[in-house]
């Protein structure tokens, strides 16, 4: 089952490459399944980011921003601060794309600060900026 939910990895890769984004989602789906059977909450955490893509290809924008935020829950709880930070700026564009500035000016807000506290002035001044251009 390993080798079959690898290669449903792969075939989702070569589909959201081709841009269809429904048999990606298929065999996404197919790999989760088999990872969630295994308890492989890694590759769940993977194949979570290639969803958001797919999803995002689709234009349905609830399930990429509801994809995005589940896994800033996962990486809040792995005390992983770069794949949240991630999480923010990938929801920031999400929310540019579906309309919601509002949604997109917090995000960056927030990655910004973020960064700041980690010492990252430049990363977190730009973060801003692309916060104050939406305003």
């Amino acid at each position: 089952e390993n080798g079959i939910a690898n290669a449903s990895n792969q075939l989702g890769h070569v589909c959201l490459a081709r841009e269809d984004f429904e048999q990606a989602e298929k065999h996404y789906k197919r790999a989760w399944d088999i990872c969630e059977k295994a308890d492989d909450p890694m590759s769940q955490i993977a194949l979570s980011v290639q969803f958001i893509e797919v999803y995002r290809g689709l234009k349905d924008y609830k399930k990429a921003i509801n994809t995005c935020l589940d896994l800033m829950d996962d990486y809040r709880l792995n005390n992983n601060a770069q794949g949240s930070v991630a999480m923010l700026e990938k929801l920031a564009e999400l929310f540019v794309e579906s309309g919601d500035k509002e949604g997109a000016v917090d995000a960056y807000r927030t990655a910004a600060s973020i960064h700041r506290n980690y010492q990252h002035a430049g990363i977190a001044k730009s973060l801003e900026e692309k916060a104050d251009a939406l305003v």
